[in-house]
């Protein structure tokens, strides 16, 4: 009887058109198969070890355990469907798995990298394997590091081939400085304080990050007159919440003009916040300096007062944070009233921004 069972559940797969076959399918054929000699309780409880003999033969293939709530029933302990394993598929991707193997076996590896990992790397990045061993067989001792978008057109003739694998080609298995390259992020744009003709040194200075373009103008003309930062940043919005923008970006340009500490300004509303959070969490996991609210311009913004309408669609950081970050004062009330409002960041002109940041106590008429 047992074999009858095997012989109407291949053929239920064999005669269906899908690659997944419910197991509804299979219990109803094979109920018809045996009219009635098996009670349903005494089929369920046979069924699972021939489907597990039928996955062994190739013939089916059971779903993950790792996800049985879903692909599983709990109380018959069935799955709630197969996979429908094709004999043709099966002997084309035995034919792949010998070519594999007979290129994997046939190469000559690089005996200080690649020999060591040879065995490790998947079947279909074997190709690609191959291009990083003639290139490490081949490279010249002297050689030097470069972006690392350009040794990926070298290598692999795709200038996009390292950031597709997030930086870590074959799973992490080769890194970037063993390609002879180093990672090299979008810069941001910035516009750095214009020296004075007087050779008289000036106090290091902060670096000030603003979210918008429009803001960026205006910060800009009033750091002209003000000489407050060494520079402003343009955040390019959610952009600059990102970790290489955080850690690497904002550092190599606080380098660059020899500043000290860093300020930012944005909307205040919850996605305006969140992008210093980000930012700030960033940096804290690394060890950095955590950024600074520029807080004259964040007073004189909701001093000012041009609010519009808010529907919160995004929660923003937790209020903790907001009252830590931007003290009592502004985030009562931003707390308050950020429900239904929020304070645009283009709410301050430049001689707005230049009298808040250069008189603190300064108010709006």
């Amino acid at each position: 009887m047992e074999q009858v069972i095997r012989n109407t559940i291949k053929a239920v797969l064999n005669t269906s058109e899908h690659k997944k076959v419910k197991i509804k399918t299979i219990l109803n054929s094979i109920k018809r198969s045996i009219e009635g000699k098996y009670s349903i309780f005494e089929l369920e409880n046979r069924l699972p070890d021939i489907l597990m003999s039928l996955q062994d033969e190739q013939v089916l293939l059971l779903p993950s355990q790792k996800g049985k709530r879903k692909s599983w029933d709990r109380n018959t302990g069935l799955p709630n469907f197969v996979w429908v394993v094709k004999t043709e598929n099966l002997d084309a991707k035995n034919t792949l798995k010998e070519e594999w193997d007979s290129l994997r076996n046939k190469t000559a590896w690089e005996p200080t990298i690649m020999v060591e990992i040879c065995e490790d790397f998947r079947n279909q990045d074997l190709e690609d394997a191959i291009f990083v061993n003639d290139y490490l067989k081949e490279r010249k001792p002297d050689i030097k590091k470069i972006p690392h978008r350009e040794r990926s057109l070298q290598i692999f003739g795709d200038e996009k081939y390292l950031d597709k694998k997030n930086r870590k080609p074959f799973g992490g298995l080769i890194t970037l400085a063993q390609l002879d390259c180093f990672y090299c992020p979008s810069p941001l744009p910035f516009q750095p304080l214009p020296k004075r003709r007087s050779k008289i040194k000036e106090k290091p200075k902060p670096l000030l990050i603003v979210e918008n373009s429009n803001t960026y103008w205006s910060c800009c003309k009033a750091n002209e007159l003000g000489r407050l930062f060494a520079a402003v940043v343009y955040g390019q919005g959610f952009k600059a919440m990102s970790k290489e923008k955080a850690c690497e970006s904002i550092p190599a340009i606080e380098h660059e003009l020899h500043a000290e500490g860093i300020w930012y300004f944005g909307d205040l509303d919850p996605a305006g916040l969140e992008i210093p959070y980000k930012i700030d969490q960033y940096r804290k996991a690394e060890g950095m300096e955590a950024i600074q609210p520029a807080l004259p311009l964040y007073k004189a913004l909701m001093t000012k007062g041009l609010i519009t309408g808010y529907e919160r669609k995004q929660k923003g950081p937790e209020p903790e944070w907001i009252q830590e970050w931007l003290g009592p004062d502004i985030a009562d009330i931003y707390l308050e009233l950020s429900k239904n409002c929020r304070w645009p960041q283009e709410g301050l002109t430049a001689t707005d921004m230049l009298l808040a940041l250069t008189n603190d106590s300064w108010i709006f008429p």
